[in-house]
């Protein structure tokens, strides 16, 4: 699998588990709920559980650090802000 195939597959599946991404879900600090999402998730894109954390990781943090650099404020065009993005 090429790895922008693998991203997007990775992004699809972490969509089925807001505990993973989403701080207002009631799941989002229950650990064991978060370790089990991990592994199936894993299992789907035939990995080990720390190669997809990881990964998401890397996504989720070049991800915030891009919508950053996007202007803000009176003196920026205007900009969409879409809800509770998730990549």
């Amino acid at each position: 699998m090429v790895l922008a195939e693998f991203d997007e597959a990775l992004i699809s599946h972490v969509r089925k588990y807001p505990c993973l991404y989403n701080n207002k879900s009631p799941d989002f600090k229950v650990v064991w709920k978060k370790e089990n999402a991990w592994v199936e998730i894993s299992k789907q894109l035939k990995s080990d559980v720390e190669t997809v954390s990881k990964r998401w990781k890397t996504l989720r943090e070049r991800y915030t650090k891009e919508h950053r650099k996007i202007p803000t404020g009176t003196g920026a065009d205007s900009v969409e802000k879409s809800g509770s993005s998730i990549l």
